[in-house]
């Protein structure tokens, strides 16, 4: 397993900015094309959340990760946890949790 926090190089405030703005985007979109009535049309929503996520996992994963969601970044925790990893890096879940929260409420 793997700590969640800023790769080297990196800040957290660097992080969470990541963090936030793809994290917007995968809603905007997932908001879009999965629940406006406008789109009416449901063969290329996989398609396009799908690059969403690859998009923003190759874009941010060298900064912090590219977790985009709460859970995934919950999920990273509690495995560093298991694995016998530090408990210090609960201040980086809390605001990688936030940046998604924000991203996902601006969307």
């Amino acid at each position: 397993s793997f700590p969640l926090r800023p790769v080297e190089g990196y800040t957290l405030t660097q992080a969470f900015n990541a963090e936030c703005f793809f994290t917007f985007v995968l809603c905007y979109v997932v908001l879009t094309v999965a629940v406006a009535r406008v789109t009416n049309n449901s063969t290329m929503f996989g398609l396009a959340i799908g690059s969403c996520v690859t998009v923003g996992g190759n874009a941010i994963g060298a900064v912090s990760g590219g977790s985009l969601n709460p859970a995934v970044s919950n999920g990273i925790f509690l495995g560093t946890l298991v694995s016998g990893g530090s408990v210090s890096t609960a201040s980086n879940v809390a605001t990688y949790i936030a940046a998604e929260l924000v991203g996902a409420v601006i969307a």
